[in-house]
């Protein structure tokens, strides 16, 4: 099945850019980590967006799914304590771009994921 008809969906990357959304990650869960707040409270800024894009009339977005202008306001507004090159948030984009749109369900879900990855290595 193709990435875009699946909401669940993410492209692939070179080696190297899959390694670079791995640190990116990596960085998002130590700040949640060190804060003690959940990935989807630490992510609010993008969740209120990506709620509201499905709701909004004459929008054509799909479900999860946020336009890159919100993914980019919102990522700057979480308050992650992470400074994000241009470079960092286009390979983002890249990787969960789905329809011109960022898929904000499968990164909460690859975040959600790692996060459990990194629970089970803490034992």
């Amino acid at each position: 099945a193709n990435s875009l008809d699946n909401p669940l969906g993410a492209n692939e990357l070179s080696k190297a850019g899959e390694t670079k959304v791995e640190s990116i990650i990596a960085r998002i869960l130590e700040r949640s980590q060190a804060h003690r707040v959940s990935i989807r409270d630490l992510l609010g800024p993008l969740a209120s967006a990506a709620k509201s894009s499905s709701v909004t009339p004459n929008v054509t977005s799909s479900p999860g799914c946020i336009s890159r202008s919100h993914f980019l306001r919102g990522i700057q507004t979480c308050h992650l304590g992470v400074r994000f090159t241009d470079e960092e948030l286009a390979l983002l984009f890249c990787k969960y771009e789905r329809n011109a749109e960022f898929n904000y369900y499968r990164f909460c879900r690859d975040l959600e994921m790692a996060q459990q990855g990194l629970h089970l290595g803490a034992r």
